[in-house]
């Protein structure tokens, strides 16, 4: 039988025995983080585009360094293709809640169902630079099948990133969902805006199979992602907002209404008006 050992506080085995016990609990620390399937931290970020330079300036060059993900300038998309799933959806985790999503193809209200728990999904990361105000993106699958997607923004956006998988904003943080729809068969006619002009838009994109019900049915999918636009060189124009419609002491009334576009030249006419302020 061995006989143990009384050990001195400060002895150089005591330490050693503490170190050993300190690395395995920290590698079950991490292990239990990690395992957080169906989250936006699963992310893979865009191997693409733009990389992000001190104080929110991109370089927009061929040779930009890794990390990149950056919607870059102009109609000349910039494409990833064979993405494959990254986690299984979690509903425990991470809840994903399409609503009002639109067909991409035709700008339609279209329905889109939250994948079923334990589902393949893919987590994608991008960002759009400030002061863009617009960008465009696909989702193409790989093969004989539709995708769903449904397209989320960081509240706590960043000009970099971070971690192991170089991931923009707190992925672990506050979460928008900004868009959602389905498979793309072109561009779509309208771009799609960020939601705060002068902030960078940190973008994670959940997407997964369309119309199946069981795992059986999942296969061995991939799909393709492609962006352009990110500078505000789309055309685009929107109302931003209600209008606010105020009657004034004279009998007269004043309507205002926010707009937000890019690239765009307005002019506004309102009949019988006697003055218009733009």
């Amino acid at each position: 039988m061995k006989t143990l050992q009384h050990l001195k506080p400060n002895s150089p085995q005591l330490l050693r025995n503490c170190c050993i016990i300190f690395t395995i609990m920290l590698g079950i620390s991490n292990f239990e983080i990690n395992a957080q399937t169906g989250t936006p931290c699963n992310a893979h970020r865009w191997t693409q585009g733009g990389h992000w330079l001190a104080n929110c300036g991109v370089d927009d060059g061929n040779s930009a360094p890794a990390p990149r993900g950056i919607v870059r300038c102009g109609n000349s998309a910039d494409t990833e293709s064979n993405i494959s799933p990254n986690t299984t959806y979690d509903p425990a985790n991470f809840t994903i809640n399409p609503f009002m999503c639109v067909d991409p193809n035709n700008q339609m209200g279209i329905s889109v169902t939250a994948p079923f728990t334990g589902q393949q999904i893919s987590w994608f990361n991008f960002d759009v630079r400030p002061f863009a105000g617009t960008y465009d993106f696909q989702t193409i699958a790989t093969g004989n099948f539709e995708l769903n997607w449904a397209l989320y923004e960081a509240t706590s956006p960043s000009c970099g990133t971070s971690g192991g998988n170089n991931l923009s904003g707190n992925c672990a943080g506050g979460m928008n969902l900004v868009y959602c729809g389905t498979d793309f068969t072109g561009w779509s006619s309208l771009p799609y805006p960020t939601l705060n002009f002068t902030q960078p838009t940190n973008l994670y994109l959940a997407v997964w199979k369309r119309g199946i019900t069981g795992p059986s049915q999942e296969g061995n999918w991939k799909w393709t992602f492609k962006a352009r636009y990110g500078c505000g060189d789309f055309c685009s124009l929107f109302a931003s907002g209600t209008p606010s419609v105020t009657c004034n002491s004279n009998g007269s009334y004043t309507v205002v209404q926010n707009l937000q576009g890019t690239s765009t030249t307005v002019s506004v006419s309102a009949p019988g008006s006697t003055s218009i302020t733009t």
